[in-house]
């Protein structure tokens, strides 16, 4: 479902740049949504799609945040209030609104961390499972 929201609002967002006079709009993926050349500039667009409305924020990956303060030009699309269908198996989404900021640049009184990686201890684990073995071996 994640998948279909995703493709959706860079639907959406594709959509919302046609509207605003873009030339030119290549779906890039990675590692932003959007490349669009719009009155002779370059802009990379993050598009995020949620099926909350009002949302007040949104998740940012580092390299997402990183990307905003190399690059020049650099949009944040939300398409949130989507709604989710399912008919025969697959799923569909629809309406949702667009809210879209120029020249987005998070401010880092703005950024929270949203997980932690924890590096794990050097001594050995207690327990340890192999391959297919349910047994696992205790160090007790």
């Amino acid at each position: 479902m994640r998948g279909v929201i995703e493709a959706y609002a860079v639907d959406r967002a594709v959509a919302y740049y046609v509207a605003q006079g873009a030339d030119e709009i290549e779906v890039v993926g990675k590692p932003y949504d959007l490349k669009v050349m719009i009155n002779g500039s370059e802009l990379h667009v993050e598009v995020k799609g949620s099926m909350g409305d009002g949302m007040r924020s949104v998740n940012l990956t580092q390299g997402e945040v990183d990307r905003a303060y190399r690059w020049t030009h650099t949009d944040l699309l939300l398409v949130g209030g989507i709604r989710v269908g399912q008919s025969s198996g697959s799923f569909s989404a629809s309406e949702g609104s667009v809210r879209a900021w120029r020249g987005c640049k998070p401010s880092q009184n703005d950024l929270r961390p949203a997980h932690l990686r924890y590096a794990l201890p050097h001594d050995e684990p207690v327990a340890r499972q192999t391959g297919g073995d349910a047994r696992a071996i205790l160090d007790v």
